[in-house]
């Protein structure tokens, strides 16, 4: 099922505004993650879209259909919606067995008992939970008791899925596995998911694309790699991983290239966005993982933003190594891969910083 958000308004008192013209399409089948800090808007959103808050304005619609229109008084209950929910804290009832937990939905429909019987039994084989049909749901883990949430609201078979933050109460080793599983079962099933998380790294993951939202707006709708890549402002930049501010001034155009000088004199050549005008004050984020140290002297085969440099320090940290390289009055953190450290600290080095992995940022 088609899931699309538009011009999206929800307001709590006279003062928060949680959320402030959303709109986003979600297609059939599609992963979309809701990536944002605590109060950022993406939870209010997602139960905006279930139908638990009534928004003041915008609307919702599923496969075509409003089923949220405050301006023609379009509200359609949660149930009417056809959609299955994964809450953060389980909401696994525990008087009942891991069958009865699973069916409850089907039996709420009054389903023949045979064909509860038969999705309950292939949900739970999804999810990997095959053979604990009779056990108390009070003798599960939490990472059980998820997978039963996760069954649950696959067995009535929904057009969309959404999930609010389900792996959060879990352990970091097996919300890192179950995220793999839990991407997998999506596509296994083929339904449309809409999932909220803080988490960055689950988000990378999950998502087929990612909105990256603050202040109750969308900054950024991409696929992860150019949401991580190229963000578009600070805010995106900073909250999806490590980076490299540069302040300076935008010279020129060139090439169909930015040019940016810093104040040193130093230049960085980036991708320039439609917007760019040169003569301003700008911001550039450099990802440590973007940027290459490489042995002084050689050919450098007419690379852009290619420098001289010096190592001011060096950490090792097994899986790979952080270096503080200085060049010209900046001092830029680098990161390579690899259990070797092949650069010491106070060796005289040249900067790599490829000029599509530099992005030139825009105001939030």
């Amino acid at each position: 099922m088609e899931l699309v958000v538009e011009g999206l308004r929800k307001r709590f008192g006279e003062n928060i505004l949680a959320v402030d013209g959303v709109s986003f399409r979600v297609a059939p089948g599609e992963f979309l993650v809701l990536l944002g800090p605590s109060g950022c808007g993406k939870t209010t959103t997602l139960r905006c879209v279930a139908g638990f808050e009534e928004p003041e304005g915008g609307r919702i619609l599923i496969n075509g259909v409003p089923v949220t229109d405050p301006g023609r008084g379009v509200l359609v209950p949660p149930e009417r919606r056809n959609l299955g929910m994964v809450f953060q804290s389980y909401a696994i009832w525990p008087h009942m067995t891991v069958f009865e937990n699973v069916a409850y939905g089907l039996a709420v429909k009054r389903r023949p008992r045979e064909e509860i019987r038969q999705k309950v039994r292939e949900k739970l084989a999804l999810v990997g939970l095959q053979g604990m049909d009779d056990r108390p749901a009070t003798n599960l883990s939490g990472g059980q008791m998820q997978r039963v949430a996760l069954a649950r609201s696959l067995t009535t078979e929904p057009g969309i899925l959404l999930l609010d933050e389900p792996l959060s109460n879990l352990d970091a080793k097996l919300r890192s596995t179950l995220r793999f599983e839990l991407k997998e079962i999506q596509r296994k099933t083929g339904v449309t998911a809409l999932y909220v998380t803080h988490d960055q790294a689950e988000a990378v993951v999950l998502g087929d694309r990612i909105a990256v939202m603050n202040h109750g707006r969308i900054m950024q709708l991409a696929d992860p790699s150019a949401i991580y890549n190229c963000p578009v402002n600070r805010f995106v930049a900073e909250f999806t991983g490590a980076t490299n501010f540069l302040r300076g001034r935008l010279d020129r155009l060139e090439g169909g290239e930015a040019v940016v000088r810093l104040a040193g004199g130093l230049e960085v050549r980036c991708a320039a966005p439609a917007a760019a005008a040169p003569g301003g004050e700008v911001e550039l984020s450099l990802r440590p993982e973007n940027l290459f140290v490489e042995p002084a002297g050689g050919p450098d085969g007419g690379r852009p933003n290619l420098w001289p440099a010096q190592v001011a320090k060096v950490d090792f940290l097994g899986t790979h190594s952080l270096y503080q390289v200085k060049v010209g009055e900046e001092t830029l953190t680098v990161v390579e891969m690899g259990s070797w450290c092949r650069h010491r600290a106070g060796a005289s080095v040249r900067l790599h910083a490829p000029s599509e992995r530099v992005s030139l940022l825009q105001e939030a």
